[in-house]
């Protein structure tokens, strides 16, 4: 059996290489302008903090409720373009994946369909076959009754034992 190489993986590993550099444009875009500052790198940096630091809490055993200082400004922006570019990155390997999975259920529906269409075909021919046979068997009880019809009245001709050649 010959084994396949994973043409797949290769591809994957290949786009995420290529997306890095964009990610990384893209976060040092995030970090110059002030409008992605302000609505797309520092709320999901700050909101990450947050859960960040009240699971910290939880895990050591801490049950009352906890004040969370926000980040620095700077802090923010850094901690919300990696997280910018980690979701690129995440986004790019979903999609691939999803990709690959509609391809394959596509691929597996055409073999089924495939299949379906053999199994169809076969059953025809097991019908045209039981009809042949059926057709065969009429004639073949037709045969056998114009033998002992034809037994039947040399036998009241008289003479059962003679040859006709």
């Amino acid at each position: 059996m010959v084994a396949v190489f994973p043409v797949g993986k290769l591809v994957y590993l290949g786009i995420k290489q290529i997306s890095k550099p964009f990610a990384r444009a893209l976060q040092s875009y995030a970090k110059r302008n002030k409008l992605m500052r302000n609505y797309v790198c520092i709320p999901p940096a700050q909101a990450y903090h947050k859960l960040q630091i009240l699971v910290r809490m939880r895990l050591m055993g801490s049950k009352a409720p906890v004040e969370v200082q926000p980040l620095a400004e700077e802090k923010a922006v850094e901690m919300g373009s990696e997280l910018l570019g980690e979701v690129l990155l995440f986004s790019i390997g979903v999609s691939y994946i999803t990709y690959e999975y509609f391809r394959s259920v596509q691929k597996g529906k055409l073999k089924e369909d495939s299949q379906d269409d053999l199994i169809t075909k076969l059953n025809q021919r097991v019908s045209d076959i039981e009809t042949q046979l059926k057709s065969i068997k009429e004639n073949n009880e037709l045969e056998k009754k114009k033998i002992e019809t034809l037994e039947s009245s040399k036998i009241k001709s008289g003479d059962p034992g003679k040859k006709n050649t």
